[in-house]
């Protein structure tokens, strides 16, 4: 039944307990009463609110939905990322794959192959908090790769020319710059540990 039908069926039902009470105020109070405890029971609160469905693209092992709140990355074994547009770097290299998905669909021999190691690629990349735990050796390696890049990414930005202030660009440097300090505080306490 739609959401029409199960609505015109309640205010039946509720009519029907009207008609049959003494009390016809005293039993719309309970009626209400009665629905807003049902409606509480079964419904869980959201952690986190992933947005209405608009597009997706699907592999073998996972999904990416598009919402109107970011993208879902959910692997078929239980596993998901949602990334909202603020993280632009993920959040577009996924929304790449959702808005040119008709063309995915039609690749063909090599431009096929370099299509699958690319999803490959961003599909490790993704997966990696899954595994990266598992070693502490393959922990502070990775930490150690990450802190790097983000250094050389801060030397390059930093010797650049300046440029016209974009507050999109801003944010992201600081965003960059604060993650860098973050994880150089943790891989010190780690090693002091």
């Amino acid at each position: 039944m739609d959401k029409k039908e199960l609505q015109k069926k309640l205010n039946d039902i509720k009519s029907q307990i009207k008609a049959n009470s003494k009390d016809v105020h005293f039993a719309e109070s309970l009626i209400e009463e009665l629905i807003t405890t049902k409606s509480k029971i079964g419904v869980e609160p959201i952690e986190l609110n992933v947005g209405k469905k608009i597009d997706s693209f699907s592999g073998e092992t996972f999904e990416l939905v598009k919402t109107n709140r970011g993208i879902l990355y959910n692997e078929f074994g239980h596993y998901a990322i949602f990334v909202e547009p603020t993280q632009r770097a993920l959040y577009e290299t996924l929304l790449d794959f959702i808005e040119h998905k008709d063309e995915f669909y039609e690749l063909k021999g090599e431009e096929k192959e370099q299509f699958d190691l690319h999803l490959s690629a961003i599909g490790y990349c993704l997966s990696l908090p899954k595994f990266v735990f598992s070693d502490p050796d393959f922990t502070y390696t990775t930490a150690s790769n990450v802190v790097q890049f983000l250094k050389s990414q801060y030397e390059k930005l930093i010797n650049e020319n300046l440029q016209e202030e974009t507050i999109e660009k801003d944010r992201e440097f600081e965003e960059a710059t604060l993650a860098i300090e973050n994880i150089k505080e943790e891989i010190k306490k780690e090693q002091t540990n």
